[in-house]
């Protein structure tokens, strides 16, 4: 009887910790085009309504509401919201005690900087923006007319011509900078020193890992914006060539934290790269839409809700289904943050050892406590079972 014990113990936490455990869900009202932060604390971005109209001589132009919002939840909660910011949110950082985002609002570019409580610190204008994002203690901020430094009080430091598309690492320490004119592609150090320059062509896409030590140019030799027949392009931090591969099809690619893995979206593929350009697998996934690679795990997201989990070999962990279509995903180590049109959800990863499948329905605003899920979660199974296990277990006796 002891033995039927133990194995009915292991049973059950072997089917705990196979689980996604639901952490919260929010509500969304509007579709979100990013989020930033953690589980913890997420910021979410949504961008103005828009529509086209004919030009009495020709052709379409886009007519905006301005009305881009922000979202700030804490543990699912909702603490804040930000409307009528501009048309576009283009980026959005956080520190300790300030938001960041950039917004583009018709033909100029916004830099807002906000306290963590929502208020705002300054606003300052300047052209199309490519990114804003917190550099130590300055704000670095991309346009078409060069790169811009603030202080902390929204004083211009200094601004640079050089580039008019930007990329930055997550650390907000390198930037990556190529000029559409003269087709030059530079990597700053703290948007100052450049520590090198290459020529490139037609560049489509540039993504840069965490701390910068791994660089991607995506680009087209017929062509610009991603599409058919992309190369991709690695360098180091240091300039060194690292590889080169053309995809027939590319919609766009994620980094890993690190810079040892990169994601290549295809519209019914997804490729895992190592650092060395070699492709480790591929898996087939219909509608994707969105994903995230950390150094352990990759997630990736579809038109129809659901979300993927591997691990580096390729082998599925289990998936996720929530409500809508799925626009951004956020995986670390132990923890996933979705957001799909409908709403954003958290999620706890327990030792994805075996294939688990998890379905959440969306609800109003809601923080989970334990296992609600809106399903019978695996660990409800498992309970069940065991006290099955403890009643024949019982009688026997």
């Amino acid at each position: 009887m002891r033995k039927l014990w133990i194995i009915s113990i292991c049973l059950f936490f072997s089917l705990v910790s196979a689980s996604f455990l639901p952490l919260w869900s929010y509500q969304l009202t509007k579709p979100p085009s990013l989020i930033a932060g953690t589980p913890d604390e997420v910021l979410v971005a949504s961008n103005a309504f828009c529509h086209y109209e004919n030009e009495p001589s020709g052709g379409t132009y886009e007519i905006c509401d301005g009305n881009a919002s922000l979202i700030y939840l804490k543990n699912g909660k909702f603490l804040w919201s930000l409307d009528k910011l501009g048309d576009f949110i283009i980026s959005v950082d956080m520190s300790d005690d300030s938001i960041l985002i950039g917004v583009q609002n018709k033909s100029k570019g916004i830099v807002y900087l906000f306290n963590r409580n929502g208020s705002l610190k300054w606003r300052r204008e300047i052209s199309w923006i490519n990114f804003a994002a917190l550099s130590g203690k300055r704000i670095l901020a991309g346009s078409s007319g060069g790169l811009f430094a603030f202080d902390s009080s929204g004083r211009v430091l200094w601004r640079r011509r050089i580039g008019n598309y930007f990329a930055v690492s997550g650390d907000g320490k390198w930037v990556l900078s190529w000029s559409f004119m003269n087709k030059t592609l530079y990597l700053l150090e703290n948007g100052e020193k450049a520590l090198w320059v290459k020529t490139c062509y037609n560049v489509s896409k540039m993504f840069i890992s965490q701390h910068g030590d791994l660089i991607l140019v995506a680009s087209s030799k017929i062509r610009y914006g991603l599409g058919r027949n992309i190369t991709l392009t690695a360098f180091n931090r240091n300039g060194t060539l690292l590889w080169q591969r053309t995809f027939k099809d590319m919609k766009d690619a994620a980094i890993s934290n690190e810079g040892h893995y990169v994601g290549i979206i295809t519209p019914r593929s997804f490729y895992l790269v190592n650092s060395s350009g070699a492709v480790l697998w591929k898996k087939g996934i219909r509608g994707i839409t969105a994903a995230s690679v950390y150094d352990g795990l990759v997630a990736a997201g579809t038109s129809s809700g659901k979300v993927y989990v591997f691990n580096i070999v390729g082998k599925r962990l289990g998936d996720i289904e929530v409500d809508g279509k799925i626009s951004a995903i956020i995986i670390s180590e132990k923890e996933l943050l979705v957001a799909s049109t409908k709403g954003v959800y958290s999620f706890q990863l327990k030792s994805l050892t075996t294939t688990s499948s998890t379905r959440i329905a969306n609800k109003t605003s809601t923080a989970y406590n334990g296992y609600n899920s809106g399903v019978l979660p695996v660990a409800g199974i498992a309970g069940l079972l065991l006290m099955f296990i403890l009643i024949v277990l019982k009688k026997r006796s």
